[in-house]
This record gives structure tokens, C-alpha cells and sequence, in this order.
């Protein structure tokens, strides 16, 4: 059993959240003193700032809620967690507390689902008419980082290295709709279908463009 550090309730081993009160479990006195290996996505929306100048606060509530909302569903369901929203912008984590290949399996997967759902999402009512489609970029890497937990937040895990860089360099450069991956995945993941591109800022990243046989 592991104990809640925010409010002390006991919950599974299995457990990554607190079942009472949502915090991660993670033992506070391990915090930056070990390496983990996880799978780490940054999503971005496409020019949403410039849309969200037209809207009320009250419409760019609801359109980014009903946006994370499905995105923290799509990932939840492939075993990964939204670990932190900044504006339009958010990062998920696959592969917390135990990584295997698994991890960016989950990741990949969920990405094409996350695009699916908003290449099929027409926002014109939920936006007031003001915007229809809304388009994501997508990063995704895998690595070694040194992580921990905000001491003052307690459910949202605080992850350092180069592989969120990576993540989130991968993100910038991508076209808009398109999913990019760092540049080992495609050499693991042969179930996906990739195509590469000519390295950007010395960043070198494929495209996902789907599974096999989808």
C-alpha cells in the first residue's frame, strides 16, 4: 500500500493517483535523487491565440475544456495521464511508474486518436461560430529524466532532461496536424507507419502517418 502525501489515505500499489483526494503518488524523499525512463507528448493548438482574441473568456473556457477533456480521456485510456495544461498547450506522460515499450505504443496511439477526434470535432457551435476546426501539433519522445513532485501542487509530477526538450522541440517544429516522433521510435515501433524528415535545428524526428494494415 502506498500513503497519500497530501491527505494520508492508503491506495493500492498499483495506483498512480490518490484515490481520495488525486494527488501522484510518488515518496516525496526520492524527488530528482533517481532516473526514470518514461514517454513524454507535448501538444500544442494551432493559432489559437490569435482565434481566442475574437472570443469571450467564457467561449475559450468552454471550447479548451471540451478540447482537454477529450484529450485526457484518449489518453487516460491508453494508460497515460495529462500531467500539465498551459493555455492551449499541454504535456501527457505514458509510462509512470513502470516504462516498457508499451509506453509508446500508448503514446503513439493515443496521438492518432487525440487527431482523429479533432480533424472529425466541428467547434462552430461551441465557439459561437467563430472558429469550426481546431488543429493540433503533436511531439513525442522517449528517454532518461530526473524527476520529482511539486511539493506545493502534489499532482503534477516536475520531469527535467533532454528528452522533455526533445518532446517539446519535436512539437514546435512540426507541421500543423501532424504527429512527430523522435528519431529511434520508428526503428521499434514496426507496427506504425512513419515517413522522416530533414532534421530541423538539429532536431531529428519522424512523422507518424498511421498503423499498419489501419
Amino acid at each position: 500500500m502506498i500513503r497519500c502525501p497530501r491527505c494520508l489515505v492508503e491506495n493500492s500499489d498499483s495506483n498512480i493517483f490518490c484515490k481520495n483526494c488525486g494527488a501522484i503518488l510518488f515518496p516525496l524523499e526520492k524527488s530528482f535523487k533517481e532516473i526514470r525512463k518514461i514517454c513524454i507528448m507535448f501538444g500544442d493548438i494551432v493559432n489559437f491565440t490569435s482565434s481566442a482574441e475574437k472570443m469571450d473568456p467564457e467561449i475559450i473556457t468552454k471550447v479548451l475544456g471540451v478540447s482537454f477533456d477529450e484529450v485526457d480521456k484518449i489518453v487516460r485510456n491508453n494508460g497515460g495521464f495529462i500531467n500539465r495544461l498551459i493555455g492551449d498547450e499541454f504535456m501527457a506522460i505514458f509510462g509512470y511508474p513502470e516504462y516498457n515499450d508499451d509506453a509508446v505504443k500508448s503514446a503513439l496511439e493515443s496521438s492518432l486518436e487525440i487527431n482523429n477526434f479533432f480533424n472529425e470535432k466541428n467547434f462552430s457551435e461551441t465557439s459561437g461560430g467563430i472558429i469550426n476546426k481546431i488543429v493540433l501539433r503533436i511531439g513525442i519522445a522517449d528517454g532518461d529524466v530526473s524527476i520529482g513532485v511539486d511539493r506545493d501542487v502534489y499532482d503534477t509530477l516536475i520531469v527535467i532532461g533532454d528528452t522533455v526538450f526533445k518532446a517539446s522541440q519535436i512539437e514546435k517544429l512540426v507541421e500543423p496536424a501532424m504527429i512527430g516522433v523522435n528519431e529511434d521510435i520508428p526503428t521499434r515501433m514496426k507496427e506504425f507507419v512513419f515517413s522522416k524528415v530533414k532534421a530541423k535545428k538539429t532536431i531529428k524526428f519522424s512523422y507518424l502517418k498511421g498503423k499498419k494494415n489501419a
